[in-house]
């Protein structure tokens, strides 16, 4: 469905990622819809549909990429937002994501390996974007149950190796993680980086806002201003 400013994507397949990123590609405006995700959730032990990437960042034929983009999109039910080509010798060379916004069931940004700069502005994410959708989408079960169940999974930003992270003006609401350095991401994990700096960024009901699994921290990290407040317990509730 187009409208003039907005393209919406209505996904069904759980096998396929709709968005592909080669080199020097952009996706911009775009609602990825998912209206088979488990909008009426009623339990904690119930659980979200999993799907792949909506914009996979490289594939066999091309999994080094370079300069891709990602603009004025919006996720709605996706499991994976923006994911890097799953193969460990994949690297990534500069990416930038602007004005993104969305419910988190999952990761927004996976990134295993990337060679250059990573830089994330203006973007926005908290599950009232489903819980107040009106249409197929809406949340008809629990939505208490539905925010808690987003707030066990959700990570703004899911890295391994890397150069630089350059964030200003992100807000996440009821994330586990705004940022996790994951420690064995890929295979012949060196601990490096990326080295991060997050400008006025915000992770509000969060359980631990910067999770660090690194077995060294040979990087900076840098914060400068914004706040983060820490509300839920490991299990998410």
């Amino acid at each position: 469905t187009t409208t003039p400013e907005t393209t919406f994507f209505r996904i069904t397949s759980a096998s396929l990622a709709p968005v592909v990123l080669r080199t020097n590609a952009e996706v911009r405006g775009i609602v990825f819809w998912y209206p088979s995700q488990n909008w009426d959730i009623t339990s904690l032990a119930d659980s979200f549909v999993t799907y792949p990437a909506s914009v996979q960042l490289g594939d066999a034929t091309e999994p080094l990429v370079l300069h891709p983009a990602v603009r004025d999109c919006h996720f709605l039910g996706a499991t994976r937002c923006v994911d890097q080509y799953a193969t460990d010798g994949t690297t990534l060379s500069s990416l930038d994501i602007e004005r993104c916004s969305g419910v988190l069931l999952g990761d927004f940004l996976r990134v295993r390996r990337s060679g250059d700069i990573i830089r994330v502005s203006d973007c926005h994410f908290n599950p009232n974007c489903a819980t107040n959708y009106v249409g197929d989408a809406s949340v008809g079960g629990d939505p208490i149950v539905f925010q808690t169940k987003a707030a066990q999974a959700a990570v703004v930003f899911h890295l391994g190796q890397g150069d630089g992270l350059e964030v200003t003006n992100v807000f996440a609401f009821g994330v586990k993680h705004f940022v996790w350095y994951e420690a064995a991401f890929f295979t012949g994990d060196t601990n490096e980086g990326p080295s991060g700096d997050f400008v006025n960024c915000a992770a509000d009901g969060c359980y631990q806002a910067f999770r660090i699994d690194r077995s060294s921290t040979a990087f900076p990290i840098d914060i400068v201003g914004g706040w983060y407040t820490p509300l839920f317990r490991p299990n998410g509730v």
